[in-house]
């Protein structure tokens, strides 16, 4: 049975061999050969050697792995692959009982008698081969399903005509010609050995100059070859694309390559290796000049960018070179130790700062790394197949889907004779992820630079099989052009790739959801600070013997009579007892404000309506100032004015007068509230696909408001003390601001580049991205956007105010979406506080049940308008609770003598309808406009609902004794809904469109439904 076990591992090797080759790079550096004969050439070595038995195993090891198929192998790496994938089915430990070829246990060496029971087997093996069994991450299935589509790709492209285009369209030499005097313009001058400080030339004790200063030379020499043979092509393409010389051969590829978005051939015979596009290549070759000036300008870094580097072998052997010098060591008894450091470093950021750096100053980051005192620490490296831990402080598995993730900065430290820890992974280190090049004498690739040993908890065969390596290049997933990529990427796609919903957004949307809690606490205030508590009147004429006293049902008048039952005289009650036994000490105790004095009640909801209607201007402050400031600035003047009014009520003795326009100025302050800044925040800390569920979760968080205000009210049983409890709600939320992020598209807007890429850093750390998935697409948007701003600017007409007023009001698109949108806001704010408050005026059911009910059926009214919003759309939804609103509105008149129960259901539901045409407003507005304006947008639609919902509580308190205006209202707010339904058929459907940043003022005409922005998708 044994010999079975080991031919059956000779052909599943052979076979892991052949499948391991589609895999690209991971599998070898090199594709090789391998055939039948290989197998079969095995085969007859075992049976040759095994014929008296016994297995000399390291004989045919050593042959199989060194001479018939290592025979093949011309790559060091590409050996040491094939001999650790050979031991996984050629050796001793195959043959012990279950065996397992693969950690799953799918693939093994079954024990059967007979051929076709092993055929069986095979047959029932998955048809497409996990990469387990070639002891690679599932991500390899990625980088070859890559490999396949950009052999598709240029394919394609090969065989594209190039024919010039007609009509509108550019012509290719147009394409062609402005993209060389692009490139043209881009490069720099030469780079001036000469400018450099004296300090790199300045010899040792033996006149011995620095070997860096030497590694720097021929470096600038490289680049600026480079940058001569780049400047005379560009120059000759655009002659002869004038004709002013031949198109010849050279020429002619650089053409084709300019239209296919590859680099010339001419270019690459002359430059390092690299397989990025020529957009790419260009902004590379652009970072390493900025760097190479850097090194001659301000002298040796601090930390060296390795991929910056011509031939960074050149470099690390004259650091090796300076270390030998230094301690008068023999270069060949040196090797290098490594440290991983706990510090990051984007070269890109850290170039445009670099580049800002007024001469003889440091950067801070500079100043933060340690202080080394033999070798260099190296920066913009990038690990394939496996990732570094932090917190482990070693290497581990790559993330499901992270093909490359940066390492952090690397110390290489020069040791003598040092012997590497057998423990740690021996990876190698390529400049590309191509990893194949020219065979040096060494007996390694020319792509190959040095080996780096790095700590881990695994062996080493796990990593090896893995295809584990070190890059100075990450892989370009982005190929497109930089003109379609500038068009294609967005600020959504970029939070995406950073976590559009994880551990970030959790924590946040956590804390922000407080402030629309806070909403709503303070809103429903009203409710229970002017309750009618049940009061009886108190005659203040003294009655004489003869005479009766009746007092009116509603406890307002009382009558006089004398004995015959004639009445003497109609007084108005002004003196009431009351029964805080249900509801405590209201201020309507307090002010007497019942019977003729009932109207003034009004005036509390009202005031908070009117300070909420200033939102037209605190959302100019909000896109004025951001989304954050201006969060800080509404908590920080709610809390003084609640603690200046609530001190003054709480221990200055004053008259009911003074006490109620205190409560008036504490209302309008509290109508002032942060719901649309942390509104807004939470959506644009997001993306559109996830913009139903947040802002839904917000509105329901308004409803949770409701209930803790009922609460605070049954325990608090007193108006003031009702007050204190809620300021003391907000003082909890103070210390959150200091953590508050702003919002990544006010950023954007306001070119704050700087705190954009922190906010996303820390979007994408807490998300557990690394800034490999990510920066590549910021790059990309901060370019597009940055040269969008800069066209802008240079076509800039400077304007004066009353000129972008005057452009502003009649841009039709915004302006018919900015007066629908407040007419919408005016009529379900007004209908939803008077269905909200009438629950409060209710007799046929306790308050605090009634309230508690009202705000888990407003919940449940967001809950089932978000759900259907995600599948149907913001329009078609809003209209369905329009019309129930409507049917609820034309019953409500109906069933008012009907049971109690009917009358509560009836009410209910009205609150359903209307807070789920609510829900779908406070998220379709914000989508309709851009960021520039959305604040403001939302604050005018807003400012039109509260003076909606200011109205509301006036008409009630007017009318409430007469039933029939009653009646009449109800039909007249049935018609202003219709209405609604009407203008909200002229707006554009918003479901998963991404927010727009400006306001395209070409486009001055009422516009469809905006089309989906499209996205750069990875390859």
């Amino acid at each position: 049975m044994n010999w079975k076990k080991i031919v059956f591992g000779i052909c599943f090797f052979h076979a892991s061999l052949l499948e391991r080759k589609k895999f690209g790079a991971l599998g070898f550096n090199i594709r090789y050969e391998f055939n039948d004969s290989d197998r079969e050439c095995a085969l007859l070595n075992f049976d040759m050697f095994c014929k008296d038995g016994a297995v000399p195993w390291d004989a045919l090891i050593y042959i199989t792995g060194e001479i018939t198929y290592g025979g093949r192998v011309t790559d060091f790496w590409d050996q040491r692959c094939l001999r650790t994938i050979l031991r996984r089915f050629f050796s001793p430990d195959t043959l012990l009982p279950n065996y397992k070829y693969s950690p799953s246990g799918t693939y093994y060496c079954p024990e059967q008698k007979f051929l076709q029971q092993y055929r069986d087997y095979i047959e029932q093996l998955p048809i497409n081969d996990n990469p387990e069994i070639f002891g690679m991450n599932p991500n390899a299935n990625i980088t070859f399903q890559t490999q396949e589509s950009n052999y598709l790709v240029n394919t394609i492209i090969d065989i594209q005509p190039r024919v010039s285009s007609g009509g509108a369209g550019k012509s290719n030499d147009e394409i062609v010609y402005e993209l060389a005097e692009a490139i043209l313009a881009k490069l720099p001058e030469k780079l001036d050995i000469e400018k450099a400080p004296r300090s790199l030339f300045e010899p040792d004790s033996k006149e011995r100059l620095n070997s860096l200063t030497t590694v720097l030379q021929q470096e600038v020499d490289r680049y600026n070859r480079l940058l001569n043979i780049i400047k005379l092509s560009l120059a000759n393409q655009m002659k002869a694309i004038k004709g002013l010389v031949v198109m010849d051969e050279t020429l002619e590829k650089m053409y084709t390559a300019f239209l296919n978005n590859q680099v010339p051939a001419i270019w690459t015979e002359a430059a390092y290796p690299s397989l990025k596009s020529l957009s790419s290549w260009i902004k590379d070759l652009l970072l390493r000049c900025d760097f190479m000036a850097l090194w001659l300008l301000q002298g040796l870094p601090k930390s060296y960018w390795l991929p910056g580097l011509f031939f960074p072998q050149g470099f690390l052997t004259g650091v090796l070179q300076v270390h030998a010098r230094k301690y008068d060591l023999p270069i060949d008894e040196l090797s290098f130790h490594f440290t991983v450091l706990p510090y990051e470093r984007d070269h890109v950021s850290y170039n445009e700062l670099a580049k800002r750096l007024e001469f003889g100053k440091k950067l801070d980051i500079d100043e933060q790394l340690p202080q080394v005192q033999d070798g260099v620490i190296l920066h913009g490296l990038y690990t394939e197949a496996f990732r570094w831990d932090n917190q482990r402080k070693q290497i581990t598995d790559a993330i499901r889907g992270e093909m490359i993730a940066t390492l952090p900065m690397l110390h290489m430290e020069p040791r003598q004779n040092y012997v590497v820890d057998p423990t740690q992974y021996i990876s190698p280190l390529y400049k590309t992820a191509a990893r194949a090049g020219v065979l040096s004498t060494t007996g390694h690739s020319t792509n190959f630079v040095v080996t780096v040993n790095l700590p881990t908890d695994k062996p080493q065969d796990y990593w090896i099989s893995m295809g584990s390596a070190l890059l100075c290049q990450e892989n370009e997933y982005l190929s497109l052009d930089e003109e379609n990529s500038s068009k294609n990427i967005t600020l959504e796609r970029v939070i995406e790739e950073c976590g559009s919903f994880g551990r970030y957004q959790y924590i946040h949307f956590f804390f922000l959801i407080l402030f629309p809690v806070a909403t709503g606490i303070y809103n429903f205030y009203y409710v229970f600070a002017s309750v009618e508590t049940s009061y009886q009147c108190i005659a203040s004429h003294n009655i004489d013997q003869g005479f009766s006293l009746e007092i009116s049902p509603s406890q307002c008048s009382y009558e006089i009579k004398n004995v015959q039952n004639q009445t003497m005289g109609i007084f108005p009650c002004t003196n009431w007892i009351y029964n805080p036994s249900i509801y405590g000490r209201t201020f309507t105790e307090e002010a007497n404000f019942i019977c003729q004095y009932r109207y003034y009640l009004s005036l509390l909801a009202a005031m908070l309506q009117i300070g909420a209607m200033f939102i037209l201007f605190t959302g100019r402050i909000t896109d004025w100032l951001g989304r954050r400031c201006s969060l800080i600035l509404l908590v920080g003047q709610l809390l003084v004015t609640s603690l200046i009014t609530q001190g003054l009520l709480q221990f200055v003795p004053m008259s009911t007068n003074h006490k109620f326009i205190l409560l008036l100025i504490s209302q309008f302050s509290a109508g002032i509230d942060t719901y649309v800044a942390s509104f807004i925040l939470i959506l644009e800390l997001t993306t559109a696909s996830h913009a139903t569920f947040v802002g839904n979760l917000a509105l329901v968080a308004f409803t949770v408001g409701e209930v803790i205000v009922t609460g605070m009210a049954y325990i608090c049983q007193h108006w003031l003390l009702l007050k204190w409890a809620m300021t003391l709600y907000m003082l909890v939320l103070v210390p959150y601001l200091i953590f508050v992020p702003e919002s990544p598209h006010w950023l954007l807007i306001k070119c704050r580049y700087a705190e954009l890429k922190q906010v996303l850093h820390q979007i994408a750390q807490a998300n557990r991205r690394t800034n490999s998935q990510w920066l590549l697409y910021y790059q990309h948007l901060i370019d597009s956007h940055q040269t969008q701003k800069d066209r802008n600017q240079k076509n800039k007409v400077k304007l004066s105010f009353l000129s972008k007023s005057r452009r502003f009001l009649t841009h039709v698109p915004i302006m018919s979406k900015l007066f629908i949108s407040g007419f919408l806001g005016f009529v379900t704010l007004l209908l939803y506080f008077k269905v909200s408050y009438g629950l409060g005026t209710m007799k046929e059911i306790d308050l605090y049940l009634n309230m508690i009910i009202g705000a888990i059926v407003e919940a449940i009214g967001y809950i089932v308008a978000s759900l259907l919003m995600i599948r149907y759309g913001r329009k078609p939804i809003f209209i369905v609770f329009l019309i129930l609103t409507i049917t609820c509105l034309l019953l409500t008149p109906l069933t008012s003598h009907l049971n109690p129960t009917i009358i509560i259901i009836v009410a209910q539901l009205g609150k359903f309808a209307i807070s789920g045409a609510v829900g779908v407003m406070y998220l379709f507005v914000p989508e309709l406009f851009p960021t520039t304006i959305r604040a403001t947008g939302m604050g005018f639609f807003i400012f039109l609902s509260r003076f909606g919902s200011s109205v509301a509580p006036i008409i009630d308190a007017s009318i409430s004794h007469n039933t029939s205006l009653v009646t009449c209202m109800n039909y007249i707010y049935a018609l202003l809904t219709i209405i609604c339904v009407l203008l909200t058929l002229l707006l554009p459907e918003t479901r998963n469109v991404p927010l727009v940043d400006k306001i395209n003022y070409n486009n001055n005409r009422n516009e469809k439904a905006p089309s989906k922005t499209q996205s750069v998708t990875r390859t």
